[in-house]
């Protein structure tokens, strides 16, 4: 299914030109983010993407979502000890949903170094949304970044 999806995806992106300022498009900003935390964390975090996100998901949004991405892999790669981190951008139900799931050691909630979670909170109350930061069980964090439909075109 994987390797069924991947190749999909990549002769979406083929098919796809750049945005209309020549920008790349969501799909390859998005994988230049994972690709970027690779090194970091020291192996590459699996992507995926569900439902019509580029013709869903609008440009002021993409800018938003990446950083999003950016910081939760950073989060990822500077406590949480994984060995895996899966990020899936997901469309419907209403809602455009970045998902970034670890199996490291788990969240702690209290006093953070730096501003991350809140730059992410930030940045989904800015589109009506919301960051949801869950432990999972039996080891690792869910951060789920949800921007209602109706403001991510």
């Amino acid at each position: 299914d994987d390797v069924i999806r991947w190749i999909r995806e990549t002769i979406f992106d083929l098919n796809r030109p750049p945005g209309a300022e020549g920008h790349p498009n969501l799909r390859s900003r998005l994988r230049d983010g994972v690709g970027d935390a690779a090194e970091s964390l020291g192996f590459k975090p699996r992507l995926a993407f569900r439902g019509p996100v580029e013709a869903t998901i609008g440009e002021e949004l993409i800018g938003p979502l990446v950083a999003v991405l950016r910081e939760a892999l950073s989060n990822a790669s500077r406590h949480a000890k994984a060995s895996a981190v899966d990020v899936v951008l997901a469309v419907g139900e209403g809602l455009v949903t970045l998902s970034v799931a670890d199996d490291g050691v788990g969240y702690s909630p209290g006093p953070a170094a730096g501003h991350g979670m809140e730059n992410m909170q930030a940045r989904a109350l800015q589109f009506g949304g919301e960051l949801a930061v869950i432990r999972r069980n039996p080891r690792g964090t869910l951060v789920q970044w949800r921007v209602p439909l109706e403001r991510a075109g």
